[in-house]
């Protein structure tokens, strides 16, 4: 059965994007986010909204973007659909 409604469009339930690398391969989400977080600990990867020049005061992205799951902590690199958690805009404050 198709999982397009009486519109033509996706449902809700089916919002994963067409093109979505497998970030887990086979391995537990748990242990992907903590490669990311020992990853960018290492190599001193900022990509927090704290660090980002597009942050207002009130810890909401100026572009709109939604931020939740950045901010969240602890942060988790894949959400729990299998969904890569990244800011498509990142600026980093000091250029």
């Amino acid at each position: 059965m198709s999982k397009l409604g009486t519109s033509g469009r996706r449902s809700q339930a089916s919002r994963k994007p067409a093109f979505q690398p497998d970030l887990l391969q086979g391995r537990d989400r748990a242990s992907v986010c903590r490669e990311f977080l020992e990853d960018a600990a290492r190599w001193r990867l900022i990509y927090r909204c704290s660090d980002c020049a597009f942050v207002c005061r009130d810890g909401l992205c100026s572009l709109g973007w939604p931020n939740r799951e950045l901010q969240a902590e602890p942060f988790e690199v894949v959400d729990a659909a299998g969904i890569a958690q990244f800011c498509k805009a990142f600026e980093p404050e000091d250029g």
